[in-house]
This record gives C-alpha cells, sequence and structure tokens, in this order.
C-alpha cells in the first residue's frame, strides 16, 4: 500500500483520539487523557499494548475516567507491535465482539481502541472491525481511516494479516488457515 504526499503532509492526529466511524474512536496511549475533558461520554476503552510497564501507565492514567463512571469497561490486550505477532487469535475475535456490544449498548456513548503510538496495532484492529461488519476492501478501510488519522499505519504483519482477511471473504477462521495459523495460537510466532 503506497502512501502518497497528501496524507504525509497532513496535520498529525497522535496527541487526540479521532471518530473513524459513528462511535468509534482511534487514538495513542496520549489519547487517555482526553477522556476524562469528554463531558457527559461513557467510553469503553480497548487497549492494546506490548508491555507490562505501558498496561500500568494505561491502567493509572484511567483512573480518573473510571472513577467519574467515563470509563465503562476496559479491555486490554498484550500484542506486541511486530511483524511476526500473531494478529489472528481468539483475543481479536472477543474484542471484536467487545466493539459490536459497545456499539449495540444504549448507554455506551464511544468506543476508543489505542496502542502506545495510534499507528499500527489500534489501526489493526478498527481496519479488523470495518472489514468483518461492514465487508469494505482493505483499501477503502485504509482510507476511511486515514482521512481522519493520517499516520496510520499497519506493520508488515498486520497488513499482511489484513490481506488475508480480505482474500478470505472476511472469515477470520478461512485468514487464519491462509497465513498458516492453527486455531490455538496467541502470542508472537
Amino acid at each position: 500500500m503506497a502512501i502518497d504526499k497528501a496524507t504525509t503532509n497532513r496535520p498529525s492526529s497522535r496527541g487526540q483520539p479521532v471518530e473513524i466511524l459513528p462511535k468509534l474512536w482511534l487514538g495513542s496511549l496520549a489519547s487517555l487523557k482526553h477522556l476524562s475533558n469528554q463531558e457527559s461520554s461513557s467510553w469503553t476503552v480497548i487497549s492494546v499494548l506490548g508491555s507490562d510497564k505501558l498496561v500500568s501507565m494505561t491502567n493509572f492514567m484511567l483512573q480518573d475516567a473510571k472513577h467519574t463512571k467515563r470509563c465503562r469497561r476496559h479491555i486490554v490486550w498484550e500484542l506486541e507491535d511486530k511483524n511476526n505477532s500473531i494478529f489472528f487469535s481468539g483475543e481479536l475475535v472477543g474484542i471484536l465482539r467487545v466493539i459490536d456490544e459497545a456499539l449495540q449498548q444504549q448507554n455506551c456513548d464511544k468506543i476508543l481502541v489505542h496502542c502506545a503510538m495510534g499507528v499500527s496495532r489500534s489501526v489493526t484492529i478498527c481496519a479488523a472491525w470495518i472489514m468483518t461488519r461492514q465487508r469494505r476492501s482493505l483499501q477503502e478501510t485504509m482510507e476511511i481511516i486515514r482521512a481522519v488519522r493520517p499516520e496510520a499505519m499497519p506493520n508488515m504483519g498486520f497488513t499482511a494479516s489484513l490481506r488475508a482477511l480480505e482474500a478470505s471473504d472476511f472469515d477470520i477462521k478461512k485468514a487464519r488457515k491462509r497465513l498458516g495459523q492453527d486455531e490455538g495460537s496467541t502470542g508472537d510466532l
């Protein structure tokens, strides 16, 4: 997937969460500080991080939002941002379901999917949700995301996973098999 000059010249949105679809937001670790500033918003937060240190930092940053009920639910997926990380795991299926459930709830205003930088892991999860739920191509999905988050750039392994998902008619089990990942796989290859 080529990067066009128009995309690379847009201002960075890393510090602020961005809404990629109604109620579905994408961000970085820095985005968490903005949750408490959102008046009367209730969030489901999905953190995709690669270290215990970042998970601890996330929990600390969300303390105020949890205390004020702005963070109704917090899910953590420990996934390294490496080309050989296994993206198609039981955790992914569970996270996509959490997004589905949160979008259907009347009392949940927004869902934030974030990773450390808001560039690779969180983008890949949002892309997988859009592709599997709206049956959009990878190119169309990335255009939607990059319209509001120009620096979105899943790593090569995650991009290969999304291509396999598209080639497998948006079926995660088929995409997993296409990549040679067995159903019990989690973590790194």
